[in-house]
Order: structure tokens, then C-alpha cells, then sequence
């Protein structure tokens, strides 16, 4: 949900992989010996009304992550987030720069 209120209002960049999707709320009752029933009895939706359940959140900076650099200690997705980060940073000052030398 974090990363959809995020994306839709153009507050950060998403980076990563594609969320699963999976927000449904549920309820469960036992039905007989051995046997459960599982329900949804709430979806979530974004504030802009759009359900992600099944669909998930598609990132603008897809980035894989391998389980065996993860396993080295190196995360490709938050390398990649500082990355952007930093040149955001950059970008932002340089334009302060110039509008105070003016």
C-alpha cells in the first residue's frame, strides 16, 4: 500500500520488483474436524480508488534480486535506490546553485 500511495502521487521513485499483490483481509472458521473455511471480508483500495489485489505494484526502476548477492550482503534494489537518491540530491542542488547565484 505504501509503495502504490507513493507511486500514484509521484512522491518516489519505486525501485525493485513487482509486488505480489496480495492485500485481501480474511477470516477463517473451522468447518469440521480437520477442515477450515478462509474468506475475504475486506479489500484495500488506493486513494485513488484502484484495487491491488492480484495485480500488484510495478516498479519504474525494475531491479532484480538474486538470492545469492544477498547472501554475499550486497542488495541490488537498495544500491540502486541510493544510486537514484544521490543523483536526485545532485540534481536539486545544482538547481539551487544557479538560483541563488542569480
Amino acid at each position: 500500500m505504501l509503495a502504490a500511495f507513493a507511486e500514484e502521487n509521484q512522491l518516489a521513485t519505486i525501485v525493485g520488483t513487482k509486488t505480489p499483490g496480495r492485500l485481501l483481509s480474511g477470516t477463517t472458521f473451522r468447518v469440521k474436524p480437520g477442515y477450515i473455511l478462509g474468506l475475504p471480508v475486506a479489500a484495500y483500495l488506493t486513494w485513488q480508488g484502484r484495487m491491488i489485489e492480484g495485480k500488484g505494484v510495478t516498479p519504474s526502476v525494475p531491479v532484480e534480486l538474486p538470492a545469492n548477492q544477498l547472501m554475499a550482503g550486497e542488495d541490488t534494489q537498495m544500491q540502486k535506490g541510493f544510486g537514484i537518491g544521490k543523483e536526485y540530491v545532485i540534481e536539486n542542488c545544482k538547481k539551487l546553485a544557479y538560483r541563488s547565484s542569480q
